[in-house]
């Protein structure tokens, strides 16, 4: 039976370990992405590319259909 109890024990402190990581890497990726963001907002004029204008025209051409879809409830 103590066996079983250090087995349970082991197992444990692995998936609480796990969890840790887990939110180390959460919290992690937020800072990064937090601070593009405030990149972005302080250098949004260094984003104005061709290439980032390519990107956003693609997208801007599904927004009519989108419009539609939400407007109409189909």
């Amino acid at each position: 039976m103590n066996q079983v109890d250090n087995s349970i024990d082991q197992m444990g402190e692995q998936i609480g370990q796990g969890i840790d990581d887990a939110a180390k890497d959460i919290t992690s990726g937020l800072k990064k992405t937090g601070e593009k963001t405030g990149d972005f907002w302080e250098n949004w004029r260094d984003y104005l590319t061709p290439n980032n204008a390519e990107k956003f025209v693609s997208v801007a051409l599904l927004f009519p259909l989108f419009m539609t879809v939400v407007l109409c409830g189909c």
